[in-house]
């Protein structure tokens, strides 16, 4: 058997009790994409589930003869996102802090540049006209219908009080629509709010007066200039609110 491209993926979702770095085929159009420190998408389980994982090795060898392996389905990184060095440093979490494979990469992606994958769905243009479907599936064609692009799986359960994915899967099952797996960012990681003094921030303190906890911000802020609203909470041990409160005061 010739040798063939196999990376070794840390996949997402995987309950550390089964977890391990999985092999797949990396097809030959990805081959300049799919490199150690980048994400993927794979099909993953017996359903073959799209996934997101990351890459932790690449290498030409020859696959296992008593397994066949599934393919990388897309490369989401044009370059890699972590160095060798921070590769490594993400094999060793995983060992001593017993996380796994995709959680230890995680933790060392700069902020922001999480991803999370979602199913959509489209129509296919198939005419509903000689197998007229129940009003559910009248209401799905019709929200999916008033779409130019495809909606989120979440949306349509939202919009049309759905509690499964059983209609849909019906409706794919009979050609009217098609689903795929998107990629997107988790809306909670696209900003980071960053928190400074103002310049007379010494003298609106001094007129009003600050509680203790108040005074642990502003003397955080005085010491390095500026820090994320999660930083602050996490180094003085306060709520959110005491900076809101702070910014009210100006």
């Amino acid at each position: 058997m010739s040798a063939q491209v196999i990376a070794k993926v840390g996949v997402e979702n995987c309950a550390y009790s089964f977890d391990a770095l999985f092999s797949f085929l990396v097809p030959e159009h990805l081959r300049s994409l799919v490199l150690a420190g980048t994400r993927v998408l794979v099909p993953f389980g017996n359903a073959n589930a799209v996934r997101q994982g990351f890459v932790f090795s690449v290498a030409s060898e020859e696959p296992p003869e008593d397994i066949t392996l599934k393919t990388v389905c897309a490369a989401l990184d044009e370059e890699p996102l972590l160095s060798d060095e921070l590769v490594r440093l993400a094999l060793t979490l995983r060992e001593r802090t017993f996380c796994t494979y995709f959680a230890a990469a995680k933790a060392m992606m700069p902020g922001g540049m999480c991803l999370k994958t979602e199913k959509v769905y489209a129509l296919t243009g198939k005419d509903p006209a000689d197998d007229l479907p129940d009003p559910l599936s009248i209401q799905i064609l019709s929200l999916l219908k008033a779409k130019k692009t495809p909606v989120r799986l979440r949306d349509i359960l939202k919009k049309c009080g759905l509690q499964t994915d059983a209609a849909l899967r019906a409706l794919e099952s009979k050609g009217y629509i098609v689903s795929e797996t998107a990629v997107f960012a988790p809306v909670g990681e696209i900003s980071v709010k960053m928190v400074r003094l103002t310049e007379d921030a010494e003298s609106v303190a001094y007129a009003r007066g600050l509680s203790s906890k108040q005074t642990q911000v502003f003397s955080l802020l005085q010491e390095i200039e500026t820090a994320s609203v999660k930083e602050i909470c996490y180094y003085t041990g306060i709520t959110p609110g005491v900076i809101k409160t702070l910014e009210k005061y100006g």
